[in-house]
This record gives structure tokens, sequence and C-alpha cells, in this order.
């Protein structure tokens, strides 16, 4: 996507075909169309298997994939749900700072 969330392109695929296996070729037809070469991939948990998100922390890659807070083990839940330590901008600020950040930004809005 582009700075405003515009797709720079799509593919289609055959519904029948599993995703896990179209992705690496989409990502390698991005990178030679767009020169992007720097990029952060962003998924749900279905597209999450470890041998993408190795492929996706090569180079300047990043990844983001979503992950089951239930299905998490007690002490890593525990620190997923911990009210205290988020970081922007490398700084520390707890969620109620950032809850304060975000209604400020809210009322700079304009609907």
């Amino acid at each position: 996507m582009d700075g405003d969330g515009i797709p720079l392109a799509f593919s289609l695929f055959p519904g029948n075909m599993n995703e896990q296996k179209s992705l690496k070729p989409l990502e390698q037809k991005v990178i030679q169309d767009f020169g992007c070469r720097k990029f952060i991939y962003c998924s749900d948990a279905g597209l999450g298997a470890e041998s993408i998100r190795n492929y996706n922390h090569m180079g300047e890659r990043a990844f983001i994939v979503t992950q089951s807070i239930k299905k998490l083990q007690a002490e890593d839940r525990a620190w997923a749900l911990d009210k205290t330590g988020f970081r922007t901008d490398y700084e520390f600020i707890t969620k109620n700072q950032m809850r304060t950040i975000q209604k400020k930004q809210r009322k700079r809005i304009k609907y």
C-alpha cells in the first residue's frame, strides 16, 4: 500500500490454493516490480509459519504476525496483558499515557 493506504498491486489465486505457497512468489514480484527491499510484512496467524517469518526477517525486512493471547503460555500471556512498559519511538510509556495521546489525536481529526 502507498502512504494513503491504496494498494499498489494485487494478485488473484484459485480459492483452493494454500495461501502460504503463494506468499513468497508474491513478495518476490513486489520486490522486483517496485524495488521495495525494505518493508514490514503484516499478517494474521494463518500466514505466520516459521518459514515465512524467517523469509521476512532477511535484510531490511521485518514482520508483524498476530497471535492468539489465549494460546500463549502463562508467562507470555501475563507479559502481553501487562499494562505497563509500552514503547513508542523507543520511549517507554504506559497504556494510560497512550490513551491520552490517542484522545488528543482524535480531537484533531475532523469527520
